[in-house]
Parts: C-alpha cells; sequence; structure tokens
C-alpha cells in the first residue's frame, strides 16, 4: 500500500493544538486504497507534522501520539466531489 494514495481529511478537528506540532495515531481504522485490492483492516497510519510517515496493519502507535481509534471507520484515498453531475456540458 502507498502512503502516498491516502489523504485523511479533516484530522486537525479531531485533535487539538498544532498539527505540525503534533504525532497523531489513526489506530484500527480500514483502509481501501483504491486500487482494486481488498480492504486492509486494523490499520495504523501515523501522522508527524502533518504528514503521514508510517502505515502498516497491526502497527502500534509511537508513545508520544495522540491517538484517534477508528473502529468501524473507513479511511480512502483523495477527495471525492459527492455532488458532481455528469452528463453533457450545460447548454
Amino acid at each position: 500500500m502507498r502512503a502516498n494514495v491516502l489523504i485523511v481529511f479533516a484530522v486537525a478537528t479531531l485533535v487539538s493544538g498544532s498539527a505540525a506540532a503534533q504525532t497523531t495515531a489513526l489506530t484500527h481504522a480500514t483502509v481501501i486504497d483504491g486500487t482494486g485490492t481488498a480492504p486492509q483492516r486494523d490499520v495504523t497510519i501515523v501522522m508527524e507534522n502533518g504528514r503521514i510517515r508510517q502505515m502498516a496493519a497491526g502497527l502500534a502507535a509511537p508513545p508520544n501520539a495522540t491517538v484517534v481509534d477508528l473502529t468501524g471507520k473507513f479511511v480512502v484515498p483523495g477527495i471525492i466531489n459527492g455532488h458532481g453531475h455528469v452528463g453533457p456540458p450545460p447548454r
């Protein structure tokens, strides 16, 4: 799985303080990486200074990290336009 295909949206709302000075671990997530492979369960995503540093199934959170439990939640790549219209251009 490639960490550069994932964007964790709105992490700033999950933790307090400056994202640039923190380590945050998103634990127990189910990751759908967008490649067509099966979802990966129990993945930990470690973010440091606002960027994904490490990501793996069963990875332990660093001792200094703010931990956010994502049990039952999914992480998917990119930003999806949920209100776009598909069809011919407007007249």
